[in-house]
């Protein structure tokens, strides 16, 4: 595979020939011509592939232009991106997870602002709130590739075999805990952030409150925390789920557990083993506390395109992003790899195609259908080492180490400080 990528990355940059289209004559631009842009992203091997195989149609497209990539996996790919946004040496075209835009553009200076080359991308097919998500003090800073949010899959083919409805309300999934125990299946398989995001999603439920004001600071408090951390000790002994870090997906592929909680973009990633198992996986509803005032679910870009402050080839940066996030040649190379695009020109060719289906596309439809009573997450909600401090205080709880009055003190004082 990874002669296959050098071999892939040699071809993208070694070649100064381009078709120009369908039957047009092919033109040769000299490579002290070319305008070099740099583009980064992270992802496996199968989205580096077809990303690379997409922009080698945009080079074609786009002969005075040339791209060279800069791409791994994951891990570490956060901490490279902070010493290159540091020295100021990061890529023209950059893919930024959505707390990085505020985290590197607090005042909107850090990235490029779209909107001075706005001829050279199509807005058309973004609403204003979708473009309100990636402006800070009027700039343009980014633009997402998709939204997403956290949603139930369920396994239904065991679900059924034991008479049980998908769950609504959070009494239902209990009710659905106490029916699967005996055999010592549990409903939901969980990952420590989903356990975070499912313990806020009742804790606000029950309470009104937001965990976040929309200024960033605590709209908990200690109170509020308690009650997260002793729902989180409930789901333990009630047999719900087990530690967040115990979590494996093949539990789900394999019957073990009847659910898990994951984002719209990980539906394919979710499911597809558990298919092919025989299971039938299908997306659930948002589980709701009667007579609640706030939801308590959220929804936030899953990812942006953005362009360095830095470039010194604004116009072909912004003439990349447009391909990246607009055109029938990129989205038929990611589908919906990456989530649903936001992106109305890329979803048209995807419908028009028959490529809108799925695990992704079904979860996307129940976020659609919640419509406004899914709120908008804030960017400091995701904060790895909250999500991890809530997970040791939890496990300190549910041992019986810690009172959650006191555990719940401790963790506001973390937070604060």
């Amino acid at each position: 595979m990874k002669r296959r990528m050098r071999r892939l990355l040699g071809a993208a940059l070694g070649t100064a020939l381009a078709f120009t289209g369908c039957g047009q004559k092919t033109e040769v631009v000299e490579e002290k011509e070319r305008a070099e842009i740099v583009f980064s992203w992270w992802g496996n091997d199968n989205r580096h592939e077809y990303t690379i195989r997409a922009i080698r149609e945009f080079e074609a497209r786009h002969p005075q232009i040339k791209v060279i990539f800069k791409y791994g996996d994951w891990n570490g790919y956060e901490e490279r991106t902070d010493i290159e946004m540091a020295s100021r040496t990061e890529a023209d075209v950059m893919q930024i997870n959505y707390p990085w835009l505020y985290k590197y553009s607090p005042d909107g200076e850090r990235f490029y602002d779209i909107y001075k080359n706005r001829g050279d991308i199509d807005l058309v097919s973004f609403s204003a709130e979708e473009e309100e998500m990636g402006t800070i003090n009027g700039k343009l800073n980014a633009l997402p590739t998709s939204i997403n949010t956290s949603v139930f899959y369920w396994n239904k083919t065991l679900l059924d075999s034991y008479g049980l409805e998908l769950p609504e309300t959070w009494d239902d999934l209990f009710r659905m805990a106490e029916v699967l125990r005996a055999d010592g299946i549990y409903p939901l398989t969980l990952e420590p952030k989903f356990a975070w995001i499912l313990c806020t999603a009742y804790t606000e439920q029950q309470t009104g409150k937001a965990i976040l004001n929309e200024d960033g600071s605590l709209g908990f408090g200690e109170a509020e925390f308690q009650q997260m951390l002793e729902f989180y000790d409930r789901l333990i002994e009630e047999g719900v789920t087990t530690q967040p870090d115990s979590f494996e997906r093949s539990f789900l592929s394999e019957g073990e557990y009847a659910g898990t909680l994951s984002w719209i973009s990980s539906g394919d990633v979710c499911c597809e083993d558990a298919a092919a198992n025989g299971y039938e996986m299908v997306a659930g509803d948002f589980l709701q506390t009667p007579g609640q005032t706030r939801s308590g679910w959220y929804r936030k870009p899953a990812q942006y395109y953005a362009v360095s402050a830095n470039t010194k080839h604004p116009k072909e940066a912004v003439l990349l992003m447009h391909f990246l996030l607009n055109s029938e040649e990129m989205a038929s190379q990611q589908k919906l790899e990456k989530g649903i695009p936001v992106s109305a020109k890329a979803q048209n060719y995807l419908k028009k195609n028959g490529l809108m289906q799925g695990f992704a596309y079904d979860a996307y439809q129940k976020m659609e259908e919640a419509g406004d009573q899914i709120n908008h997450m804030s960017p400091y909600f995701e904060n790895e080492d909250w999500i991890a401090q809530f997970c040791s205080t939890a496990d300190l709880v549910q041992s019986g180490k810690k009172k959650p009055d006191a555990a719940a003190k401790e963790f506001f004082a973390f937070l604060q400080g």
